[in-house]
């Protein structure tokens, strides 16, 4: 698990949702609390990283393109927490499944790939 950047950009300003490096593009985000599931647009890339925010302490099972279940501590707004996921290359879409016991979250998916 890499540490967040320290100068963070993007869609930090939203509510809830982390901050992100410029040099990543944005993929899209959900915020929400408990277990919930998205589907973002596909990009050819072979990579994506999720930056992961929470109100409080505790950690997030986070599965990316139907892989294996990964569990993230949580960052807050100002130093969330990266992980990187490999993808299948020519996904037209990339699933993003997030499990936790209650936790109030912010979550942006970034191409790293590029």
């Amino acid at each position: 698990m890499d540490p967040a950047p320290k100068a963070p950009v993007g869609l930090g300003d939203t509510p809830g949702l982390p901050a992100t490096p410029a040099n990543e593009p944005v993929l899209g985000s959900m915020n929400g609390s408990g277990s919930f599931s998205s589907e973002f647009a596909g990009t050819g890339t072979s990579a994506v990283a999720v930056y992961l925010a929470c109100q409080s302490e505790g950690d997030v099972s986070v599965i990316v393109a139907n892989g294996t279940p990964v569990t993230i501590p949580c960052g807050t707004k100002e130093e969330s927490t990266r992980q990187l996921f490999a993808v299948p290359s020519q996904q037209d879409r990339i699933s993003v499944d997030v499990e936790s016991d209650g936790l109030i979250l912010g979550l942006v998916l970034t191409d790293a790939g590029k």
